[in-house]
C-alpha cells in the first residue's frame, strides 16, 4: 500500500461515517429515500442520490456534514434503495423459478444513483426479449439488460491461534483464506466463504495450510452470503495477514482490526487473500448486486448483497485461493483494519496474470473481484466482529 492510498483510506472512513449517519437520518435503508450513496475520497466528497422530498433531519445533517469540510451534493433519484431491492428480489425469485433452458442471469445490480437496475447475461450475443420474458421485467421499475462477466469462484501457511485472517485454511479438497475473527454465540470462529465448502459443509475438518492446527468443523453456513464460520477447536483472534501471501514469508505483515462497515461506491479498498498477498488500490463499483455462480459441485448457487470492486490499475484483485480471505478499508488513525467482507469470486472476462503464487496449476485471478457485504453476513448469523 503506498502512502497517498494509505491517506486516502483514512480520510475515506470519515465519509463512510457521514454516509451511513444520513442514511440512519432518513430512517435506514429500509424507510428512507436515500437510493445510493458515491463516495470520493480523493475530493472528500459523498453524492447522495435521494427519492423525494428530503426530511429536515437530513438536511440538517448534511449542513453539519458540510461544516465539517465533507463536500456533499445530492441528486434527485427515480426510485429508493428498497423500492430497488424490493424489485431485485422480486427477479431473485423468478430466476430461480425460470426452470431448465432459461437464458442465465449472472449478475442483478442496482443502480447507485436509482435510476434502475441492470440485469447482467454473459456472451456476445444477448438474447433480450428472451430475458425479459423469463424474468418478467415489465413492471414499474426500470431495468436493462447488459453483458456482463461470469463470476468465477476463488478457492498464509503455518497459522497458530489464535487464528489471524488471511491466512492458509484447508478441508482436504479446497485451500482457501480465513476472514476474519468473529464472535457467534459467545464463541470465536474463523469467517471464510461457504463455497469453499464440501456439499456436506458440517462433515468438514479444517486445519491451517500445513496441517498441524485443526480449526474444526463448519459451525454455520449462509450459502446466500456466501459465508461460514468455521473453527471449535482453535480460536480466531482479532488480526488479519497483510503484506506478502503465501509465496514469500519475508514480506508478510499483521493489522489488528477495530471494526467493521457496509461498502459504498466509491470506497477504496484492500484484500489480502493467502495467494495473492495483500492488494489494494481496489475501488468499489457497485453494492447490492445479485451474482449467480457455478458452486463446485455441478450446480449453481445465488448470492445476494455482493459488492463489486475493480482494481484500478487493471493488475489483480483476487484469484483462486484467495476466497474467503478478508477485504478491508483502514481506521481514520490508519492504525487498524475496517472489515468490509470477504473474497468470493472473480470476473473471469477481466483475468490477469496472479500476483503471489502465480497463474498456473488451475490458478487464474482477475482485476474485477466481488465480496458478499460484511454486515449483512455479521447480521444473518448472527455475530459481531472480533476487535483489538
Amino acid at each position: 500500500m503506498t502512502p497517498q492510498l494509505r491517506a486516502l483510506m483514512q480520510a475515506q472512513a470519515a465519509l463512510d461515517s457521514a454516509a451511513d449517519e444520513i442514511d440512519a437520518a432518513g430512517g435506514g435503508s429500509g424507510n428512507s429515500g436515500l437510493a445510493g450513496v458515491s463516495v470520493s475520497a480523493r475530493d472528500s466528497a459523498l453524492t447522495i442520490y435521494w427519492h423525494g422530498a428530503m426530511p429536515s433531519r437530513v438536511r440538517s445533517r448534511l449542513v453539519r456534514d458540510r461544516a465539517r469540510g465533507i463536500g456533499i451534493t445530492t441528486q434527485p433519484a427515480d426510485y429508493t434503495r428498497r423500492q430497488l431491492m424490493d424489485e431485485v428480489s422480486r427477479i431473485q425469485s423468478a430466476q430461480r423459478n425460470a426452470g431448465p433452458g432459461a437464458v442465465r442471469v449472472n449478475q442483478i445490480t442496482p443502480r447507485v444513483d436509482g435510476s434502475g437496475i441492470d440485469i447482467g447475461v454473459a456472451g456476445s450475443a444477448i438474447n433480450e426479449s428472451a430475458v425479459r420474458r423469463s424474468l418478467a421485467l415489465s413492471g414499474p421499475i426500470r431495468t436493462r439488460v447488459v453483458r456482463s462477466g461470469t463470476p468465477v469462484l476463488d478457492l498464509r501457511e503455518s497459522d497458530t491461534q489464535p487464528l489471524w485472517g488471511g491466512d492458509l485454511i484447508s478441508n482436504n479438497v479446497s485451500e482457501c483464506s480465513g476472514g476474519f475473527g468473529v464472535t457467534w454465540k459467545t464463541f470465536s470462529y474463523l469467517l471464510s466463504a461457504a463455497h469453499c465448502a464440501t456439499a456436506r459443509p458440517d462433515k468438514d475438518t479444517w486445519t491451517n495450510g500445513n496441517g498441524l492446527v485443526t480449526i474444526g468443523a463448519t459451525q454455520n453456513w449462509i450459502v446466500s452470503d456466501d459465508a461460514m464460520l468455521v473453527g471449535g477447536v482453535a480460536d480466531a483472534g482479532a488480526t488479519i495477514y497483510t503484506g506478502t501471501g503465501i509465496a514469500n514469508d519475508v514480506g508478510q505483515t499483521a493489522m489488528n482490526v477495530g471494526g467493521a462497515s457496509t461498502s459504498h461506491v466509491g470506497d477504496l479498498v484492500c484484500d489480502s487473500g493467502a495467494f495473492s498477498g495483500e492488494t489494494c488500490n481496489i475501488r468499489v463499483a457497485a453494492t447490492g448486486q445479485t451474482d449467480t455462480m457455478d458452486d463446485g459441485h455441478g450446480g449453481t448457487v445465488m448470492v445476494t448483497n455482493m459488492v463489486t470492486a475493480e482494481q484500478q490499475d487493471r493488475a489483480d484483485a483476487s484469484g483462486s485461493g484467495d476466497s474467503g480471505g478478508p477485504y478491508f478499508s483502514l481506521s481514520s488513525d490508519g492504525g487498524h483494519a475496517i472489515a468490509r467482507g470477504v473474497v468470493s469470486a472473480h470476473d473471469r472476462s477481466t483475468e490477469v496474470p496472479c500476483s503471489g503464487v502465480a497463474t498456473g496449476g488451475g490458478r487464474v485471478c482477475g482485476w474485477r473481484s466481488f465480496y458478499p457485504d460484511i454486515m449483512i453476513a455479521l447480521r444473518d448469523f448472527p455475530a459481531t466482529i472480533n476487535v483489538s
